[in-house]
Parts: C-alpha cells; sequence; structure tokens
C-alpha cells in the first residue's frame, strides 16, 4: 500500500473540518508499522520468518522465561529486516528478531518484563524450539504469517486529546478519521487508550510503584500519576499493540524510546485490558 503522507494526513483532518486542531493532532499522531495476520501452516515458515503461535525460532542455549514459577508462552516473532522499510523513524534494529512472550496469568496493571521481549541480532543461529506447552496451544490456536505495511497510529480516548474537549463533535469527527487511515494491530504506535492512559502507568511501574499503592492510597497514587503524565507521554510508546488468541484482552507491550534506542528490550511492560 501506498504511504499516506502527513500532508495528505492533514488533508483529510481539514475535509473533516478539524483544520483549526490541526497542530494539536500533528504533536499527537505517529508514524507506525501495521501488522497484517493471515492463517499459515508453521511448517511453510522459514525459519526467523515473522509469525503469531506456533513453535519458536530461539538460540539453541536459550532458557525458556518464567513467570511465578511457571513457564511463559510464546506468543509471537518479527522478524525486523522484513519491518525495516516501514520504520518511519528509524527506531527498530535493521535486522535481528524479536520475541514475545506472555504468562498465563496476564496482570492488567502490568509487571516489568513480567511478559519478556527478547532480542536475537541476525548473527545469532536459530532453532526451531517445541515443547508440552507449544504443541499443546497449536492444538486450538492458528499459526499467523506477519506482513509490514506503513499505517498512522492516533489516540482514541486519552488525555492527549483534551484540547479536542471531551464528549464534542470534534473528538467525534477526529475518531472517525483515525479508524479511516489507522487501526488495527501496529508496532511503534500508541497503547490502547481506551480504559485509561497506559504510559503514565508503565512510568510508575518503572519506577517501582504498583498498582497496591492505587489501592491502599488513592490521593498518592493521583499525585503520582499527575506528576509522571506528561513525562510518561514523551518518553514511551507501544512497541507491539494486539489481542490475544481469542481476541478477549487487548495487548500492549510497551518501552521506553531511551530503551529503545539502546535496544534494551529487558524492560519491557505489558498491559492486558478486557
Amino acid at each position: 500500500m501506498a504511504q499516506v503522507t502527513k500532508e495528505m494526513l492533514r488533508e483529510r483532518f481539514v475535509e473533516a473540518g478539524l483544520q483549526a486542531f490541526w497542530p494539536q493532532i500533528e504533536r499527537v499522531v505517529r508514524p507506525a508499522i501495521q501488522v497484517h495476520s493471515s492463517p499459515c501452516s508453521d511448517d511453510s515458515l522459514a525459519i526467523g520468518a515473522s509469525k503469531r503461535g506456533g513453535a519458536p525460532d530461539l538460540p539453541v542455549d536459550f532458557v525458556w522465561p518464567e513467570r511465578g514459577g511457571e513457564p511463559c508462552d510464546f506468543f509471537c516473532q518479527i522478524n525486523l529486516e522484513a519491518t525495516a522499510s516501514f520504520d518511519v523513524e528509524g527506531l527498530l534494529p535493521k535486522a535481528g528478531l524479536l520475541s514475545f512472550f506472555i504468562s498465563k496469568d496476564q496482570v492488567v496493571e502490568g509487571e516489568l518484563n513480567g511478559d519478556p521481549v527478547f532480542f536475537f541480532a541476525s548473527e545469532v543461529p536459530l532453532t526451531r524450539q517445541s515443547n508440552e506447552r507449544v504443541e499443546e496451544l497449536m492444538k486450538y490456536s492458528e499459526v499467523m504469517r506477519y506482513e509490514f505495511d506503513y499505517t498512522w497510529s492516533f489516540p482514541n480516548n486519552s488525555a492527549k486529546l483534551n484540547f479536542l474537549g471531551r464528549g464534542t463533535e470534534a473528538k467525534d469527527l477526529f475518531v472517525g478519521v483515525s479508524w479511516e487511515v489507522g487501526g488495527g494491530d501496529c508496532l511503534l504506535g500508541h497503547p490502547d487508550d481506551y480504559q485509561w492512559d497506559q504510559e503514565p502507568t508503565c512510568e510508575l511501574t518503572y519506577r517501582g510503584v504498583t498498582w497496591q499503592t492505587r489501592s491502599d492510597s488513592p490521593e498518592a497514587w493521583a499525585s503520582l500519576y499527575a506528576e509522571v503524565e506528561q513525562i510518561a507521554f514523551d518518553n514511551w510508546l507501544c512497541l507491539f499493540d494486539t489481542s490475544d488468541d481469542f481476541g478477549v484482552f487487548s495487548l500492549s507491550y510497551c518501552i521506553r524510546r531511551d530503551d529503545l534506542a539502546r535496544q534494551d528490550f529487558s524492560k519491557t511492560i505489558l498491559i492486558a485490558v478486557n
């Protein structure tokens, strides 16, 4: 698909009657990588191909991650050579493999690398690895081939859109255009914000503040949240925004920009929302 340029995007918002808001809109829209999926057999995919499900391609000495004493499930892998031409801002490594794992007990509040992401450089030899859990998951979950394209990512129900007003016609028009131009699974976009803004939650988690603080001291939580909100919007992006195999949970793997620049994926935070 041909890339929708920033100017083409501006024209679409102007056509929708939002020209007065374009300077603010321009600050919150984000170039991202669309992820398209289609069913396939695991055997049809080359080692290191982008996919969801199936048996992961891993180094021979890979130690399977655990959470709470239980092995995590392999979720998907992204071949970064396949995404490089669509990475407008050049944020991801140009080659190598990202492997995403997910715990069987997803938690809404997130945990620092509780659902780990691993980066394997292109020179690292990989082999397709399986175990009883992988084989069990493959019995009822389809393997999906991933392909990529240009897209734009937009906030939808976020404090980042306060300039439009809440419950206003302008907000409705913005959401309409955003779904027309963007939407769907993507890399490097905004996290799912339909229930709440995830970036401040991630920043607090990164600093060691858990959601237990919210239960124990709502006032302290609110104060901390307000303190980090804008910092979090500036510092965090969604490495991968998708959903689980059954469409029950929205899954946002979030990462700080400085960690991404260092190619350090060890502090990725997954927020799972149903």
